[in-house]
């Protein structure tokens, strides 16, 4: 775990205090509204990145809708607004990166139990 959150971001390879970070997004057109929210594995620079361009995205297209985008709109924004002022601790990971960094190991660890090996050098066709 500490080696993912002392590690080098995914996104842009500085090393720092990565952890799991939310941004909230909207689209609208017309009679279809689309909304909702990315968890991001990364650093502080990335995730404002990322969160700068969903609220700049929900603020152009969001408002769009009837009757969603109307509603859903100022809700995603503030919800990036707060996610942007009031980031994770950087002392140490958060439980919901603990968690998302868990499921993806296990789900690793499946998914290469699933894959069948050959032996002796032999393929499975063969």
């Amino acid at each position: 775990m500490q080696s993912v959150y002392r590690g080098p971001c995914p996104r842009c390879k500085e090393t720092g205090s990565i952890d799991l970070h939310q941004s909230h997004f909207v689209q609208s057109f017309i009679l279809l509204t689309r909304w909702g929210t990315n968890e991001l594995i990364c650093c502080r620079r990335c995730a404002l990145k990322r969160q700068g361009g969903d609220v700049l995205q929900s603020f152009l297209l969001g408002w769009w809708g009837i009757p969603f985008g109307i509603l859903m709109t100022p809700i995603q924004l503030l919800r990036n607004g707060y996610a942007m002022l009031f980031p994770p601790n950087t002392t140490e990971p958060s439980e919901a990166f603990q968690r998302v960094v868990v499921e993806r190991v296990l789900r690793q660890a499946i998914e290469n139990q699933a894959q069948p090996t050959a032996t002796n050098g032999r393929r499975w066709n063969e």
